[in-house]
């Protein structure tokens, strides 16, 4: 039996004993559609598609065992992280992924900004450029054109100008996560998207 059954096997006995008969269907189908789209997802940004999968079919366990939505996403990653030590069916390194995907997955409103995009965007093009350097050069050129501006330059700034690239390179290594593997949406496709949801 592959991991991923084997979770979704106690998983279900998990929520067959959900007394009201409409909520436990509503959960059998919500984690199993975010299980599967959570696959496709990773499968196209070449990540694994089993943790995908199984963090999916965990993200929220916690809030449906206390029918609670409080804090779900964090409370949600400390209940996985006792499943998954209990069933023994991922590694440490595993875990934390897992873990990490259902603690921010409610992270709605976190989205990344103008210069995480450029950042992201340069490293693509820079190709065998590590992102830590990339981020050295850019972080680099705004100061001294902040200097040269007028703007003052302390010993935090040029911390924050130098640490910043290495300190991120070696937490997305500890992760192994790729940031040019990040694929970003046309602004073609945001405006359709803006226009389609419009009020009319």
């Amino acid at each position: 039996m592959s991991r991923l059954k084997e979770l979704r096997k106690y998983i279900d006995k998990k929520l067959n004993k959900m007394e009201d008969e409409d909520k436990r269907t509503g959960a059998i189908s919500h984690l199993y559609g975010v299980s599967l789209a959570a696959q496709m997802i990773a499968k196209k940004r070449n990540l694994d598609p089993e943790l995908a999968a199984m963090a999916a079919m965990l993200h929220d366990m916690h809030a449906y065992k206390t029918g609670s939505y409080d804090d779900h996403a964090h409370l949600g990653a400390d209940y996985a992280r006792n499943v998954l030590t209990k069933l023994e069916l991922t590694t440490s390194e595993e875990t934390d992924i897992i873990c990490s995907a259902i603690y921010h997955h409610d992270d709605k409103l976190n989205v990344d900004g103008p210069r995480d995009t450029l950042l992201v965007a340069l490293t693509k093009r820079a190709r065998k450029i590590p992102i830590g350097a990339v981020s050295i050069a850019l972080l680099s050129i705004a100061t001294l054109v902040g200097w040269i501006l007028g703007g003052p330059v302390g010993i935090g700034t040029l911390i924050c100008a130098f640490a910043t690239g290495p300190i991120m390179q070696m937490a997305f290594s500890s992760v192994k996560f790729d940031a040019t593997h990040v694929h970003h949406q046309h602004l073609a496709y945001s405006m359709k998207v803006f226009m389609d949801n419009k009020p009319a």
